[in-house]
């Protein structure tokens, strides 16, 4: 179920019309940032109404269509203007425009407003609203509404009027130095009539002469019928951003010249009462969005001609290898490609439709006098969508007892997708490739942006592609059909005794996570290269990525990552910067930043996420217990596992992640062994048969389930 704070976060983004960086963060009050287009939000008490949320979402979104940072800066600094004159006057603008924009908000800013002033957040309990200076009483009568009836004299009422009226910053700058000039002369007025009493007068008291009546006012809006309310709250984002810079103002700073509104200053006190004090920060860390492809995968072409130029291992290569297993295979793949046609055409047919031809059915033309259809019909079956796969190969040392079959399973799937023309790339993901120069290019010389998330050195090995010709094909076929066949049983973690590959194939670390990054730019480009309608995206791995622990914080600067994960002080959330979409990281473990990245990964790509997660049987309930809720029956689970050599999960960020036996071998199709001679004997026989191989393939089985 969706938060306040996360459904408040997408309005946000809408009203602003724009992909605008949220962020929930333990601050004062919320601000936006104009330059960085980051909307921050205070993390607020859960008991707050939903409209207290609209109010600050709807003020800081005013503020982020239509307040130049440059013009405030410009206003403060050159022109000396006090902020909090500037700052009451852009508030009834920004608001106004953005209750124009979306009315809605009007019901939301009036029922807020009008809580924080019953609640006395602007200290104006038993206090004369008429005797407050003039700052005060336009703060308030714009943020609360004319229903207070405040008054004003005849020259104030221009002022009033003006605000109504505002449109552009530049109406904002020149109505701040009226009032600024109108404000010191009534302090003057004030001076002077004090030191004529000779004794001390209320702070809240004006020698202003107001008019006889209760006055009205319109902004110019619709307004509610109980008024209109507005907020008074000034952003950090300018603040901090002054505050360096103004000495040069201090004339409205200090002594009797000092500007002041009590009531902004009373609500500024009070908004710390609305956050939640022992709340939990959020930390964010960003999807590198600008990492270089050509630094990051090797095309298969450039892995042929080098494992052609290694003599001891070219020798190994003998293509007759994948020609013998694409004969044993050739019944299976035959068989699902007749499963998966006969699934598509039968959603397709789902979706037919008849329609009339026009021309006559000439063997209904004998009833054409009781019997108004006449007409041939033709059955309208409206074409499948077009797929691509895009599969990941784990390449890690602890895959080496698993590579074999899982090689082989791939090669099924190849094989498979050749047969039905579905285009298709195949990745193994490494960090121990070695180019023949010796000069590693990788992802660590992306054009990171602060807060990215760095990855570590890693690449992606482009083994196999729609676009490649047989001979191509064959030749890298057979030789990881070789080479993961001549592997050194349980070395898992010693990839230098590995003779399987050259050296420069090596397996070590698992790179998934950054695996899950680059393959945000592989598949939306795949999707419009071969202009496909959806992509199917397959992992194959046999566990967790490694985990990533720095990201970039400023230019020449690292820090730890640890910043950015979830901990017992603060919540780590990943985003996509460039489309605004974010994932919290539910906790300190790998699992859960990996699926993090994947929920990112579907939401940007909108691909269909597979894994394959390999597991011997022994390891089962240690390695996967952790997958699965903490209700789950984890025994029937397993003998689950062990009668159908898989199971599925899809509480991992995955559309479906299968947990699969990793000692099923691929080519160990069971013989059709016949019991009976009976029909239903040979029937139950056949069927089991039939059954089994395609358990033997479980890869192949559930993709066919997934795309037809």
């Amino acid at each position: 179920m969706q938060t306040t704070q996360e459904s408040k976060s997408q309005l946000a983004k809408l009203m602003a019309t724009e992909n605008l960086i949220v962020e929930h963060k333990k601050v004062p009050t919320a601000y936006f940032n104009t330059k960085e287009r980051k909307l921050v939000i205070p993390i607020l008490k859960d008991t707050l109404t939903p409209e207290m949320y609209d109010l600050f979402v709807g003020h800081e979104v005013g503020h982020a269509l239509n307040t130049p940072a440059e013009g405030w800066h410009d206003s403060v600094i050159d022109l000396k203007i006090p902020k909090v004159i500037l700052n009451i006057v852009e508030d009834a603008r920004i608001e106004k425009l953005i209750k124009r924009k979306y009315p809605g908000l009007r019901s939301s800013f009036s029922k807020a407003y009008r809580q924080l002033y019953n609640d006395n957040f602007f200290a104006t309990e038993g206090v004369d609203l008429n005797g407050m200076n003039i700052l005060d009483r336009l703060n308030i009568h714009f943020k609360i509404g004319a229903h207070l009836g405040i008054k004003f004299n005849e020259e104030e009422l221009t002022i009033v009027d003006e605000m109504n009226q505002l449109e552009t910053f530049d109406d904002v700058v020149e109505l701040s130095k009226k009032i600024q000039e109108l404000y010191r002369q009534q302090k003057e007025k004030q001076k002077e009539k004090r030191q004529e009493e000779e004794t001390p007068t209320d702070e809240w008291d004006d020698d202003t002469e107001y008019s006889s009546e209760t006055m009205d006012f319109d902004d110019g809006e619709e307004e509610d019928d109980d008024g209109e309310e507005q907020e008074n709250r000034q952003s950090p984002e300018f603040s901090d951003e002054m505050d360096s810079e103004e000495t040069e103002n201090e004339s409205f700073n200090e002594g009797e010249d000092k500007v002041e509104s009590h009531t902004d200053e009373a609500f500024r006190n009070h908004e710390k009462e609305l956050l939640c004090e022992d709340s939990t920060d959020y930390n964010y860390a960003n999807v590198p969005e600008n990492l270089n492809l050509d630094n990051i995968v090797i095309p298969y072409k450039r892995i042929i001609n080098r494992y052609k130029k290694d003599s001891y291992y070219a020798d190994q290569v003998d293509t007759s290898v994948f020609n013998t297993f694409k004969s044993k295979s050739a019944k299976v793949v035959s068989y699902l490609v007749k499963e998966f046609e006969l699934r598509k055409n039968a959603d397709q047919m789902k979706r037919a439709s008849v329609a009339k031809t026009g021309e006559l059915n000439m063997s209904k033309i004998y009833s054409y006098k009781f019997n108004d259809d006449i007409f041939k019909r033709l059955t309208i079956v409206p074409g499948g969508k077009s797929h691509g796969l895009v599969i990941f190969l784990d390449w890690s040392g602890s895959m080496i007892n698993y590579l074999h079959p899982t090689i082989k399973q791939l090669l099924n799937l190849v094989l498979f997708c050749k047969k039905v023309n579905i285009p298709f790339e195949v990745y193994a993901f490494t960090n121990m490739y070695y180019p023949e120069s010796g000069e590693r290019k990788n992802a660590e010389e992306a054009e990171y942006k602060e807060n990215d998330v760095l990855i570590r050195s890693f690449n992606l090995l482009n083994l196999f592609s729609s676009k490649m010709n047989a001979s191509d094909m064959s030749y890298m076929a057979s030789a990881l059909l070789h080479g993961s066949a001549s592997m050194y049983p349980n070395v898992a973690r010693m990839a230098h005794r590995i003779n399987g590959f050259p050296r420069w194939l090596d397996m070590q670390y698992t790179p998934l996570n950054e695996t899950i990054f680059t393959a945000m730019k592989i598949v939306p480009e795949f999707q419009k290269q071969h202009k496909l309608q959806v992509v199917n995206t397959v992992f194959l791995t046999d566990g967790e990525g490694h985990m990533l622990t720095q990201k970039k914080v400023t230019d020449g600067e690292y820090g730890s990552s640890s910043r950015f994960m979830t901990t017992g002080t603060q919540i780590g959330v990943l985003r996509h910067q460039s489309t605004g979409i974010s994932e919290k990281i539910k906790h300190s473990g790998c699992e859960a930043f990996t699926s993090a990245a994947l929920k990112i990964f579907k939401q940007v790509t909108k691909s269909n996420v597979v894994g394959f997660y390999l597991v011997n049987s022994r390891e089962f309930r240690q390695s996967t217990s952790r997958l699965f809720p903490k209700t789950a029956n984890m025994d029937d689970i397993r003998e689950k596992f062990m009668k159908e050599k898989s199971v599925v999960c899809t509480t991992s960020g995955y559309d479906e992640y299968y947990i699969v036996r990793a000692e099923t071998d691929v080519d160990n199709d069971s013989e059709l062994e016949v019991k009976s001679t009976t029909t239903r004997g040979l029937v139950n026989a056949f069927t089991k048969y039939n059954t089994s191989k395609v358990i033997n393939r479980v890869v192949l089985n559930r993709f066919i389930g997934m795309i037809a």
